[in-house]
């Protein structure tokens, strides 16, 4: 059986073990709703950062840059890994 730390601290403290279990379950429910309310927020914020208002998504000229620069990377170790296995 596992007591959480504040639960155990509350029960050697005199606390009727009944209480110590309600806070240690309000301070659960604190921490979860903070990771959801954290989590959404975020979302939001990233889906109005990277789309449009016609829900496209929306690149920087530059990333477009980024991703060609990738591409043209990939093209030359593509074509050794090919010419290996041929």
């Amino acid at each position: 059986v596992a007591i959480p730390g504040m639960m155990t601290g509350q029960i050697l403290g005199g606390q009727a073990p009944g209480d110590a279990a309600r806070y240690q379950l309000m301070i659960l429910f604190v921490i979860c709703a903070t990771c959801v309310a954290t989590m959404v927020s975020g979302l939001g914020l990233a889906t109005l950062a990277l789309f449009d208002e016609q829900d496209r998504l929306a690149l920087s000229p530059s990333a477009y840059e980024a991703m060609a620069i990738a591409k043209n990377a990939a093209a030359p170790v593509a074509a050794r890994l090919s010419a290996r296995l041929c």
